[in-house]
Order: C-alpha cells, then sequence, then structure tokens
C-alpha cells in the first residue's frame, strides 16, 4: 500500500493500479472460469469474467494482480481458486495477496466502525453483506478475511457461509424478489448515519432510522447538482417493539433504486 500510495481508509481501485503496472486486462464472457493471468515475456495480461459482479470481479482482479506481483507465469482460476483451500502453492499465495490487498486489517477496521460494528465476532450474514459493500469485496470474500483476521469464529464462519447473499438481499430490500438479481442492497440505520455509498445503476438504498411517529417528516434524496440519480420504491413507518405508547418511535422505511451510479451521503 505504501509503495502504490494507497489510502488506509479507502478503497484500492485495483483496475487503476493494474493499468498502472501496464498490463492488459480484458473483459469477456467466461464458462467455468473467474479470471485468467498469463504472462508471456515481459508482457501480462487478465482476463476476467464480464458477467461477474463488480465486487467479485475486483476480488478476482486483485487475485490475478497477486500472480503477476508474485512473480508466477499464468494459472486459470475458477471459483475454487479464489476461495477454496488448497494445496496449490501458487493459488494460497495468491488468495491471500488478494485478501490482504484489498482488506488489510487497518481498512476492515475503519470500515467496521463507520458502519457502527463494534463486535464483530458476533455479526450477522446482513452485516457481513454490509461489511463487503463497504470495503468493495463479495460477501464470500469478506467472511473469509475476518476469520482470517481472528475477528470472527471459524463456526460462526461456517454458519453464515451457508446462507446466500441472494436471501439476505431479499431480507434487507423487504421483497419476494428484487427487480434486478445481480443488484447489491444497502443498508442505512441509526448506527451509520453518515456514511457514504458508492451504488452502482440498479443498487437499492433502504434507509430504517428511528424517527418520532407524529413529526410529519417526509425523506427526500437531494442531489447537489441536480442530477436525479434515484428513483423512490418505498417509504413506509414500521411498528417498533420496543415502544409501548402511543406517539413513541417508530421505525421509518424509505428506499430507492439508483438510475445511475453514484455517491451518496446520509446525515
Amino acid at each position: 500500500w505504501t509503495r502504490l500510495a494507497l489510502q488506509p481508509d479507502s478503497r484500492v481501485d485495483v483496475f487503476s493500479v493494474i493499468a498502472r503496472a501496464n498490463i492488459w486486462l480484458v473483459y469477456q464472457r467466461l464458462r467455468n472460469l473467474y479470471g485468467v493471468f498469463e504472462r508471456r515475456g515481459t508482457t501480462c495480461g487478465i482476463l476476467l469474467h464480464s458477467g461477474h459482479p463488480v465486487s467479485v470481479q475486483r476480488f478476482t482482479a486483485a487475485h490475478e494482480y497477486g500472480h503477476f506481483v508474485l512473480g508466477h507465469s499464468g494459472s486459470l482460476d475458477s471459483e475454487h481458486q479464489l476461495y477454496e483451500p488448497t494445496d496449490d502453492p501458487q493459488e494460497s499465495a495468491a488468495q491471500a495477496f488478494a485478501a490482504n490487498f484489498l482488506m488489510p486489517l487497518p481498512f476492515v477496521n475503519r470500515c467496521l466502525d463507520r458502519l457502527g460494528l463494534s463486535t464483530p465476532e458476533h455479526l450477522s450474514a446482513e452485516d457481513v453483506y454490509q461489511l463487503g459493500l463497504e470495503m468493495g469485496t463479495s460477501y464470500r470474500a469478506a467472511l473469509s478475511q475476518l476469520q482470517t483476521l481472528n475477528k470472527m469464529p471459524r463456526d460462526h464462519a461456517d454458519a453464515l457461509r451457508k446462507i446466500r447473499p441472494k436471501q439476505i438481499k431479499l431480507a434487507l430490500a423487504r421483497v419476494q424478489a428484487m427487480a434486478n438479481p445481480r443488484a447489491d442492497v444497502w443498508r442505512v440505520d441509526d448506527r451509520s448515519l453518515g456514511r457514504r455509498l458508492q451504488p452502482l445503476a440498479d443498487d437499492e438504498v433502504h434507509v430504517a432510522v428511528t424517527e418520532p411517529s407524529t413529526t410529519g417528516y417526509r425523506w427526500t434524496a437531494a442531489h447537489a447538482d441536480g442530477a436525479d440519480l434515484a428513483q423512490l420504491i418505498a417509504d413506509e413507518t414500521l411498528r417498533d417493539s420496543a415502544s409501548e405508547f402511543f406517539g413513541g418511535d417508530c421505525i421509518r422505511h424509505v428506499a430507492w433504486r439508483l438510475t445511475q451510479p453514484g455517491r451518496l451521503g446520509f446525515h
């Protein structure tokens, strides 16, 4: 990170890092492969599966860049080579490089703090999914790194691995099916107000925060440049079981679907 002048509180722009290293980067539909690295003399190239979500492409790109940095001659990488334990020392090294390049300990700690997740050993599947979004990596990659950094017991991590990201997104969106199954669902709650999001087109942003039920306030999306970045898809009051009195606090759930990529802040 120091050599590349990367900031410990920001995502690594792995694609720019690859470009600065003069590595050819190509996107193409692949069948069972996630990525490919090849070295021919002084020329190196990386091939990424164009059909995968950006978070998966970022982790794959970091894995292939690891092959480059570690001096490997080439590799054909499927899901197994990226995420599963392996006896191949070359793949083990590339796995470790990708995880620590995109999710070093200081960055993980900063992201946990930004999300208000003070006890990582007890994180829920939704918490880990949001942590992955914050770091720009997949749910599975975030889960594995938490275990590697000894922030989560193995038995708890193994239990969370059985929960698929699709299930998590449907629970967060409170729907039976999403308009775009590949889109991500960003959660904003009382713990993470002030968080800055980097959603892509078709991603959904769901805000669920405590508010007095008698204020009559309404939530709106305000854009500094006047651009129309989001479409309102939900605005409802959820009953707060902790409130026993009429007129007490309630939970306001407001959600938007992004019509184009953007950076959002909630205050």
